[in-house]
């Protein structure tokens, strides 16, 4: 009896942390930046993405989300194109301060969120 609870004791621990995904999962950062360009007076927005240019980087990460991300492109009002990222699971980090040129408004936002990446071997 004493060995059949001994050995439950020893095994137990192990069971536990097999079922812990970040045991064998790392996870990362990832980040992209939301450019919005709009003209004095008027409620319409451009809006562009920036994912970074190492092409290496980012075939590491789920290129659905990219690509689902990208479609921020397709708003016209700023409220809309930060809601459909947030909802999407990315995290608000930082804006940077606008800049007022020539009657157009730019601001910058960056946003990031987690990525399960399995560990390097």
């Amino acid at each position: 009896m004493k060995k059949s609870i001994i050995l439950i004791a020893l095994l137990l621990p192990l069971a536990v942390m097999a079922q812990t995904p970040g045991f064998y999962v790392k996870s990362k950062d990832q980040f992209f930046t939301l450019f919005a360009t709009s003209y004095m007076g008027s409620t319409k927005c451009s809006i562009k993405v920036d994912f970074g240019s190492d092409r290496q980087l980012l075939k590491q990460f789920d290129n659905k989300i990219i690509d689902e991300t990208s479609k921020v492109k397709e708003y016209d009002s700023l409220a809309d194109a930060l809601n459909y990222v947030s909802a999407l699971g990315w995290e608000f980090v930082f804006a940077y301060p606008t800049k007022f040129e020539k009657n157009y408004f730019f601001s910058q936002y960056l946003f990031k969120r987690k990525v399960l990446s399995e560990p390097a071997k």
